[in-house]
């Protein structure tokens, strides 16, 4: 049996199904980065994580007796990304916004904690949810990062160091 020769149309075809597939892998990381800046920016833009923080505070819980910033700093010790940073918080007494009392079996205090990213307009705050890290990587391939620094402001941001309870 004699094999046909594959018509142009094929090749191009395929050539081209390559080319998209190549695009869109290429074009879908920078562009769900522009948009999550974009939703994040929208939400608020801040001077300093401890603002932000501070404003996350405020539409989160009514009347808390107490608050503070326990850790802030970069994400990562490595400096790599000096722009990404997570933010934790102590929040005491009061009442989260749905009427639940803060705190919980381990006592009677909240420890919210969340991303900050630098960006070239100021901080703006990224749930976990939306893969900051991954983002902050993106900011820097595409020119959208701010300065941040590589020195925390508050106690350590990193995991293992994070206080297991709200100590003042």
């Amino acid at each position: 049996m004699k094999k046909r020769p594959r018509s142009p149309a094929v090749w191009l075809v395929r050539v081209l199904g390559i080319a998209i597939v190549c695009g869109v892998v290429w074009l879908s990381p920078r562009l769900y980065t522009i948009h999550q800046l974009r939703v994040a920016r929208a939400a608020g833009v801040y001077p300093s994580v401890e603002e932000g923080m501070r404003d996350l505070i405020a539409k989160h819980y009514i009347a808390p007796d107490h608050t503070w910033i326990v850790g802030a700093g970069p994400n990562d010790d490595t400096g790599r990304n000096p722009h990404v940073w997570f933010v934790t918080a102590c929040v005491c007494g009061g009442q989260r916004v749905d009427g639940s009392p803060t705190g919980n079996y381990r006592g009677d205090c909240d420890m919210p904690g969340t991303f900050y990213l630098n960006t070239k307009e100021g901080w703006v705050q990224m749930g976990e949810g939306a893969f900051p890290g991954l983002i902050g990587g993106w900011m820097k391939e595409l020119d959208l990062a701010g300065p941040g620094s590589s020195q925390p402001t508050h106690g350590s941001s990193t995991p293992s160091m994070r206080p297991y309870r709200c100590t003042h």
